[in-house]
């Protein structure tokens, strides 16, 4: 049977709660340690409320310890910022090639074109055409404006 669910390692305590339940954690398993994971059943067991959150998307929940990870993980983020976009009514030529960061908003019907990097902030109109080779910074483009470019 293939592993359909892991335990990500994210938890929210009241602070009250999680106190009481580390000052009764003990260390009488096989390796000698004390895991944080035990909180919840003795929270559980007093009759606390306790609950579980599944991810929608798994990559809402990557770890991330090296550069590696950290490339991963917000290549995740820009996928997910573009979707959203598109299915809005933006289109972007190539997302694989379009940077698009949080706290972003662009208007239906206007293009992104390849190369293309908006950062956080930025408020871009209906009909508009961005790029290719443009970077925007605290930038408030109209509606309707054409010809957004960087580079030619």
């Amino acid at each position: 049977m293939a592993i359909r669910e892991i335990n990500t390692s994210i938890y929210c305590f009241e602070k009250q709660a999680l106190t009481r339940s580390l000052s009764q954690v003990r260390s009488d398993n096989a390796q000698g340690e004390y895991y944080l994971t035990d909180t919840v059943g003795i929270l559980s067991a007093s009759g606390a409320r306790v609950g579980a959150v599944i991810a929608d998307d798994y990559t809402e929940t990557l770890g991330i310890n090296n550069r590696v990870e950290l490339a991963e993980a917000s290549a995740a983020m820009r996928r997910r910022i573009a979707e959203e976009l598109m299915l809005s009514g933006v289109s972007i030529v190539d997302p694989a090639t379009t940077y698009i960061e949080c706290d972003v908003s662009i208007g239906r019907d206007s293009m992104v074109y390849p190369f293309t990097l908006i950062e956080c902030g930025c408020r871009i109109g209906s009909d508009c055409e961005i790029g290719p080779f443009a970077r925007l910074r605290d930038a408030v483009i109209p509606d309707g404006t054409k010809e957004v470019r960087g580079y030619e």
